[in-house]
């Protein structure tokens, strides 16, 4: 091999291995767009309290959410999932198979006296909502106190 083709090549692999090693460092599993590093907390009780409806754990998400300001957002939720999961039970398996390919993206957060808005996006194939997020401590823990689609 020619001594300049040598030199493609070598930059080639190096340009593949740090792409590589970029996409092992800045992604997360899980279906987030930002790495664990640069997280709130908040984020990470609006990315939980999303990870357990979408498998239809509500108990768990109530553990990160204001139940007292969220109580009806989840009750809807949760008459829903129970309408359907009595139908079809390939629908039902249709929509959960959906709900999991469901990715949330932080866009931006604002963390001021205690509480936190977070502005993302949820998106499925060319499907994308945008979200803000409202989160307060509560207890020394972060809680989402309020969910609201933007337009």
């Amino acid at each position: 091999m020619r001594a300049d083709k040598k030199i493609i090549y070598a930059l080639g692999v190096a340009l593949i291995a740090g792409i590589a090693t970029a996409i092992l460092l800045f992604s997360k599993g899980g279906g987030t767009e930002r790495s664990q590093e640069s997280e709130t907390k908040a984020e990470i009780a609006l990315e939980n309290f999303y990870s357990a409806i979408k498998v239809g754990d509500f108990e768990t998400a109530k553990t990160y959410c204001d139940t007292a300001s969220m109580h009806d957002y989840l009750e809807r939720y949760m008459q829903k999932w129970e309408q359907q999961s009595q139908k079809d039970s390939a629908t039902f398996a249709a929509i959960v198979s959906t709900l999991a390919n469901t990715r949330m993206t932080v866009n931006q957060t604002e963390e001021m006296d205690g509480v936190c808005i977070i502005d993302y996006t949820l998106s499925l194939e060319d499907l994308i909502k945008n979200h803000k997020a409202t989160a307060k401590k509560e207890k020394g823990e972060w809680k989402v106190v309020t969910i609201t689609e933007e337009n």
